[in-house]
């Protein structure tokens, strides 16, 4: 319960009374008639009876209802059955009136604390949003507000926007930083094909072609343009900006593709990259090439953070478990010098760098694209060295994003 409605069922407690005898709030002051408290509500709102009935509305509900058309005589529907208005609504083909017949219904009969609802009212090109709310009222009935969200949704929207920019510059850089290792990954499969077409002509002008072998040939060539493609794909995936929709994922699969992605990078720098994957781990809903991102993301840090060891001590952990009965972690483990822990509370903060190059993004990114699939991201200094980073993320089909799972 919100707890502007809250208050304002609470102040009404049933007794709302008419236009020409407005019930009366008594307080250590004068008289506050239950009007001025409708009046005072930043929308239009009316008080429902516990069969649907309108009581009584504010004075922009009235302004509302005559600019949409209903004559003053009407009294702005006091006295109709608003359930009843939805009804006609939901006959002439609006989803949105059913919707809200059955939600203020269930508020109305007490099987709901509460329904709140967004709708796209944009009419004429002129875009707005409006927010329905039904509370329950302490003697019965309950309080209806209609809100213009219009300025929240495009401050939200814009927001998503920007974050979705911000991701794409991510993978860009990305995609920049990991130049060295596509190259040579793609070298692999062209170098094939090359030695495999030369082979095959010397073959046809040596004129002593054995059909076997010359067969072997080809389907390795073929093998060979595949994984190229798939190369060249996976980096596409990794560029674009398309939003895909979510998706059922293993997340297993989701850090296979990740590693596979910056195995060539680990031999570059001379990092041992080592991956446990636990069995039967249920499903999660995602984008898998954002949850990527974010594998990625931590894994090049780790990488980062151990450029200055020796060797033999680059080593970096990634590994997955089952956490409780409704979610699925993904640890990334480094053996760095680590972060102190007083900056532990910025490291994910925008343009917050701990390097002298880096932008303060890939950290930040990470942490939203794990809060936009209803996960929770973590970090802290191992006992010995280096950090561990921690991303939980609830499966499909667990209550209230795995609550009870806490992440240390």
């Amino acid at each position: 319960m919100t707890s502007l409605a809250a208050k304002l069922a609470f102040v009404l407690r049933g007794r709302t009374g008419s236009a020409s005898n407005p019930a009366i709030v008594s307080g250590t002051g004068p008289g506050v008639s239950a009007s001025d408290i409708l009046n005072a509500v930043p929308g239009e709102a009316a008080v429902l009876r516990a069969d649907g009935v309108i009581e009584a509305v504010n004075e922009r509900w009235r302004s509302a209802a005559e600019a949409a058309g209903v004559p003053r005589e009407a009294n702005a529907f006091i006295g109709r059955n608003y359930l009843e208005v939805c009804t006609r609504a939901e006959a002439n083909g609006s989803r949105e009136a059913a919707d809200a017949r059955t939600g203020i219904g269930a508020v109305l009969n007490r099987s709901a604390p509460e329904y709140v609802a967004v709708y796209d009212m944009t009419h004429a090109g002129r875009p707005r949003w409006c927010e329905l709310r039904a509370t329950p009222r302490q003697a019965g009935g309950a309080v209806v507000l209609h809100l213009d969200v219009t300025a929240r949704i495009r401050a939200e929207r814009e927001a998503a926007e920007r974050v979705r920019e911000l991701m794409h510059l991510s993978r860009v850089l990305t995609a920049g930083t990991l130049s060295g290792a596509l190259t040579h990954e793609l070298n692999q499969p062209l170098t094939a094909i090359l030695a495999n077409a030369q082979a095959a002509l010397r073959m046809l002008d040596t004129h002593r072609v054995d059909p076997a072998e010359l067969r072997e040939t080809v389907r390795d060539t073929i093998r060979s343009v595949q994984r190229a493609s798939e190369i060249v794909q996976r980096t596409r995936n990794l560029l674009t900006r398309n939003v895909p929709p979510r998706q059922e994922l293993d997340v297993n699969e989701v850090v296979q593709e990740a590693i596979r992605m910056l195995s060539n990078e680990a031999l570059l720098r001379g990092v041992r990259l080592t991956v446990l994957r636990a069995l039967d781990l249920p499903l999660v809903a995602g984008d898998p090439v954002q949850l990527q991102q974010c594998v990625i993301n931590l894994v090049l840090n780790g990488f980062d953070a151990m450029a200055d060891l020796p060797q033999a001590d680059r080593h970096l952990l990634v590994h997955t478990n089952r956490v409780g009965y409704g979610a699925v972690e993904i640890v990334v483990e480094d053996r760095g010098s680590g972060i102190d822990t007083a900056r532990l509370d910025r490291i994910f903060d925008p343009y917050y760098t701990t390097k002298p190059q880096g932008m303060g993004m890939g950290l930040y990114i990470t942490r939203e694209i794990v809060h936009r699939h209803g996960g929770r991201i973590a970090v802290k200094r191992n006992v010995d060295r280096g950090m561990r980073f921690r991303i939980v993320l609830p499966s499909i089909g667990s209550v209230d994003r795995t609550p009870g799972i806490s992440v240390p």
